[in-house]
């Protein structure tokens, strides 16, 4: 697809990254060996059968040119994929972040809550010794007293 509109990034191309995209198209491996096969059978009929490069120089001047083009075609991509991978740590530094800042907030919300619990209880122990039970009552299964979270009861019925 070297359609002038990038779908991935929803922006307009470059005529730059139209040309680079033109070329990765080109350079994928089945097409390249393909132009590469023919571009070397081609040269050495036309040298074996007219004469013609007798010094190799503009075969070697091409190959030399494509070399050259696929070096510049490399570091444009490299810097783009390093771009690319750029956003993509920043996008999960972000993520990361925020995750965090959620689970401090349940955390926090969670200590209120067994915080409350615990007053409740002792509220519950309190009243009971008030009725004049003479001892408390054991807590009912929907007060939590444990602080370690291993010891709640499951509540989810």
């Amino acid at each position: 697809d070297l359609s002038l509109f990038d779908h991935r990034h929803g922006s307009a191309m470059t005529m730059r990254d139209q040309l680079v995209r033109a070329y990765q198209k080109f350079r994928e491996p089945g097409n390249f060996l393909r132009v590469v096969l023919l571009f070397i059978s081609g040269s050495l009929t036309a040298h074996f059968a007219i004469h013609y490069d007798p010094d190799w120089g503009a075969t070697n001047l091409a190959l030399s040119i494509e070399a050259t083009v696929a070096s510049a075609a490399l570091m444009v991509m490299g810097r783009k994929s390093q771009r690319d991978a750029e956003e993509a740590r920043e996008l999960h530094r972000q993520m990361l972040e925020a995750l965090t800042d959620m689970a401090r907030a349940q955390r926090d919300t969670l200590h209120d809550q067994a915080k409350h619990l615990r007053v409740l209880a002792d509220h519950y122990a309190h009243l009971a010794m008030s009725l004049g039970a003479g001892a408390p009552l054991p807590h009912p299964p929907s007060v939590v007293t444990a602080k370690d979270p291993a010891a709640w009861p499951d509540l989810r019925g």
